[in-house]
């Protein structure tokens, strides 16, 4: 089955899962809204995921999302679900349309700045670190009003919602607890709001991945008013990854076309070419030649929106140069 094929099985079932989780949940499946989380993967899947369908787009960094968008379809919803650092958010604000993880008071201020400056209006949540796990990222459950006041206050940034991922449980009804707090949080934000006279209300929940994301949708009901909820970042699936002799004695997987995962010791000799094997910037089954080494390529070197900033990463050389393979 190719790329294609592939992805828009996986679109349709996906689709048949969220309208049975709404019907179980008495709700309308138009209520949930489907982001596909494309990271790592290039714009000929994104592309596929189009054709199949789907409008909404979830990445997790700005250096991918700075290559890759461009070279995506037009008429897409962008998403960042991924931590934003300070110094990221010019480009976040100019890449997408959704920020999902709005955890600071700081970061707030520097994207109404970059909005400002760009002419943008954005659509945030904030994210809410309900999960006891130290890598999780977001804000504490005390400190969401002033977080949301303070959007509120904002000309550039539309608070609509809140956001959380759960600790991973291969046992979906593990993110049950997590899912029903953050909807509950998410109720007594509103009833303070209305309350003190405010007509903001945060009416989505960005919540639940591909394994989960039926409990999410179960947990995100309709509890007050005509509040619509919003669910489920799917993984767009990986396709099935196979061996490609023509790099050597080892298997270049390039993770974003220009990255190898695979160490480089007696394989990246600088002149070698090599071939892409999956989806990725690059085209797939295209020979590049790697013409520097230990180092990571400067702007002159990269090719014009392909090569990511960070495409070295200390375990392989950099892909500087395309063409066809001299030998053949």
């Amino acid at each position: 089955m190719d790329l294609r094929s592939l992805i828009a099985e996986r679109v349709r079932v996906v689709q048949e899962r969220i309208c049975r989780a709404a019907a179980r949940a008495g709700r309308s499946p138009d209520e949930v809204l489907c982001v596909a989380v494309s990271k790592a993967f290039g714009p000929e899947a994104v592309r596929a995921a189009y054709e199949a369908g789907l409008r909404h787009f979830g990445e997790n960094r700005v250096q991918e999302a700075r290559t890759k968008i461009p070279l995506c379809p037009t008429g897409l919803t962008w998403h960042l679900v991924g931590t934003l650092q300070t110094n990221k958010a010019s480009w976040a604000v100019r890449l997408f349309d959704w920020i999902h993880s709005v955890d600071r008071a700081d970061l707030i201020d520097v994207l109404e700045r970059a909005c400002e400056r760009y002419d943008r209006t954005l659509a945030v949540l904030v994210e809410v670190r309900l999960s006891p796990e130290p890598t999780k990222h977001g804000c504490s459950e005390a400190e969401v009003p002033a977080l949301v006041e303070r959007l509120a206050d904002s000309a550039r940034l539309r608070p609509v919602g809140l956001m959380t991922i759960p600790p991973y449980d291969p046992d979906p009804e593990a993110s049950r607890p997590y899912f029903r707090r953050l909807r509950q949080l998410r109720d007594q934000v509103n009833a303070n709001l209305a309350a003190r006279g405010s007509s903001l209300r945060l009416h989505h929940l960005s919540m639940g991945m591909s394994h989960d994301f039926e409990v999410a949708i179960e947990e995100g009901r309709r509890s007050s008013g005509s509040a619509k909820r919003f669910s489920d970042r799917v993984q767009l699936p990986h396709p099935p990854r196979k061996a490609y002799p023509d790099v050597g004695s080892a298997t270049a997987l390039l993770s974003y076309g220009c990255r190898m995962q695979t160490p480089c010791a007696g394989f990246s000799k600088t002149g070698a070419w090599y071939r892409v094997p999956g989806p990725g910037y690059l085209a797939p089954g295209t020979w590049y030649r790697i013409r520097a080494e230990g180092r990571r390529p400067s702007t002159e070197d990269r090719p014009e929106g392909q090569v990511p900033e960070n495409a070295h990463t200390g375990f392989a050389s950099c892909i500087l140069h395309t063409g066809s393979h001299p030998a053949r």
